[in-house]
């Protein structure tokens, strides 16, 4: 997923909640506009190519209205639709004044006209996916009813159909569903060792690292590629109920190969991993840095960290900064929220503004005629820290709160146990040397 119309985007949604800014429910009306938001531009989007590939017209319209399906957002536009209220023409000509920097922007990004035109659905798809864009507004938008007017409930249904599909999985697993009773099940010592593959690849947004982990290879010459911790799993049940997930491994050189179900032998790439010795407690910080979009355009920088200590306690520290980007603040907008979590509790900060002056000319100078903030705390720090335990492959996690979990965890990389892997991607201990 790109995010390189992400200004764009948001400068739209700038002139969209001026209206609405008085609205109690703050963040419902920001995930709504947000989406409309999306819904705007890739109609303009649509619009470019009709000018640009005029002969294209009835397969430019059938993309968007796939994509416009596929991510319901004809029921989003009815709900931003109902909050605008008699607004809504007004907003629609101010948005529209700003069609031809749209244009002057699409006309840089997308030097190929004719190529992008006819695989406009390709290009939605590809570079203006909601859900991966914007997943928490998309989240909120499908998961509550409109705070706001009686005329959008005709659309209740919808969202509440939807609201299960747009809620993302918790990124820390449950207790396997094919949990053994204690002490029986997959033990470590039937566990030769986890692969793990690492490296760096070219993708459409540039150079990227890539890292990935599994399967399992057992010491009876099978592989199981479960999600799960191997430790306690009812091996024999998840073979019976879930054959795919299995499959039989060999000794190749100094490598191995593999064959799953229906499938000839291949090569896994990647080394073989060990897991903590028994016993074994931490005391560093494991911290995992991420950022998606790019300066120019806006994007998500955010931080999390594991504080594990020798007596058994952790603490989850988490921090992410969204903003609209500099092509954003050259349209005169501007919007950042960001996000903090601890031991003690959590907070949440967001602003918006957005200047404007006639014929979408936008001064340095210019004053805010639009201004959207909020902030709030939670005092829920007993859900990010609690005790833990290492129990070969398991990371075994048990919150203050009541919550209990597992991870996948081991350890990698010199000197020993410089990164973790933690129920998916890497952390990294800063201070290892």
């Amino acid at each position: 997923m790109r995010a390189k119309f992400g200004s764009i985007l948001i400068c739209t949604l700038g002139l969209l909640v001026a209206p609405v800014q008085a609205v109690e429910d703050e963040p419902y009306l920001r995930a709504i506009l947000t989406l409309q938001a999306v819904s705007g531009f890739s109609s303009m989007f649509k619009d470019w190519c009709d000018e640009h590939q005029p002969q294209g017209n009835g397969v430019h319209a059938a993309a968007l209205k796939k994509w416009r399906e596929t991510y319901s957002l004809d029921a989003v536009d009815a709900r931003g639709d109902a909050m605008l209220g008699s607004r809504k023409g007004a907003m629609q000509n101010e948005s529209n004044a700003r069609r031809s920097r749209f244009y002057a922007q699409l006309d840089q990004e997308y030097k190929d006209t004719d190529a992008t035109c006819q695989n406009l659905e390709k290009q939605l798809f590809r570079d203006f996916n909601p859900q991966k864009m914007y997943p928490e507004e998309y989240q909120i938008a499908f998961s509550r009813p409109s705070p706001v007017s009686p005329q959008s409930r005709s659309i209740l249904p919808v969202l509440t159909k939807l609201a299960a599909a747009a809620t993302p999985a918790s990124s820390a697993s449950a207790v396997p569903t094919f949990h053994a009773s204690p002490g029986n099940g997959l033990q470590t010592a039937d566990i030769l060792g986890v692969m793990y593959d690492a490296r760096s690849v070219y993708t459409v947004s540039g150079l990227q690292f890539q890292e990935t982990a599994g399967p399992f290879l057992l010491k009876n010459g099978k592989a199981y590629r479960r999600a799960d911790p191997p430790e306690g799993l009812d091996a024999a049940k998840s073979q019976r109920l879930e054959p795919t997930l299995w499959g039989q491994w060999r000794p190749k050189g100094n490598g191995y190969k593999i064959r799953w179900p229906n499938s000839d032998w291949r090569s896994l790439s990647g080394t073989l991993l060990k897991p903590y010795p028994p016993g074994t407690t931490l005391n560093a910080a494991y911290i995992f840095r991420g950022f998606s979009g790019s300066v120019s355009y806006g994007g998500i920088s955010s931080r999390s960290t594991y504080v594990f200590k020798p007596n058994g306690r952790f603490e989850l520290l988490g921090f992410s900064l969204g903003s609209a980007g500099s092509m954003a603040a050259m349209n005169g907008f501007s919007s950042s929220t960001s996000t903090s979590t601890t031991g003690e509790g959590s907070s949440t900060v967001s602003s918006t503004s957005s200047t404007s002056a006639a014929g979408g000319e936008l001064p340095v100078t210019a004053t805010p005629n639009l201004y959207v903030g909020s902030s709030g705390s939670k005092a829920d720090g007993a859900d990010h820290r609690g005790t833990y335990r290492l129990n070969g492959y398991t990371l075994q996690l048990a919150f203050d709160s009541g919550r209990k979990s597992e991870v996948i965890a081991f350890p990698w990389g010199k000197p020993f146990g410089k990164y973790i892997w933690l129920g998916g991607r890497s952390y990294s201990n800063e201070t290892a040397e």
